[in-house]
């Protein structure tokens, strides 16, 4: 025979056949040529545990106490002009309260080990919150996707002497 087979009323050639699952095979092997789109930063459900300061809390993160850095705000210090209102207010919003944590896609962690993250509660993003309520300023140092809804709710804030705007010079 020539490598022709009859079944029933189909006739195959095996050559043919070799040569087809060759070139599928071949071509499923080959690298992704794409382009591909953007990664959404992957987000993390988190138990807010206790507030340390206007832009650092402690969280249960799959069964693990961490520290979290809020990305994009900064918040005065405790011993600072509105440091113990802004702890007050980060409290108010998040303390023992269900939040959603997305990470920052180039950067997981700062010098401290704290991991850094855009921090939301009930759908409101906790940092954007503390900036247009006065209690935080925008933080530019490092650049983040928000940096620019950031610096324009810092704008308002300061326009409209809220919180720290009015009360520290």
């Amino acid at each position: 025979m020539d490598g022709t087979r009859a079944l029933g009323m189909y006739t195959i050639n095996m050559k043919k056949i070799v040569l087809i699952s060759a070139t599928i095979l071949l071509v499923s092997c080959q690298p992704n040529t794409q382009p591909s789109l953007p990664t959404t930063p992957p987000k993390e459900e988190a138990i807010i545990l206790r507030i340390v300061d206007g832009d650092t809390v402690t969280v249960l993160l799959k069964g693990k106490m961490e520290y979290i850095r809020i990305v994009g705000i900064d918040a005065p210090e405790k011993d600072e002009c509105f440091g113990d209102q802004a702890t007050e207010k980060m409290r108010e919003l998040a303390e023992g309260k269900r939040a959603i944590l997305e990470s920052k896609i180039d950067e997981n962690r700062d010098k401290y080990d704290r991991l850094l993250r855009y921090l939301s509660v009930d759908e409101i993003d906790i940092g954007g919150q503390m900036i247009y309520s006065g209690f935080a300023r925008n933080y530019p140092l490092f650049p983040h996707p928000r940096s620019e809804i950031y610096k324009e709710l810092e704008h308002r804030a300061q326009e409209s002497n809220l919180g720290l705007w009015g009360e520290c010079n």
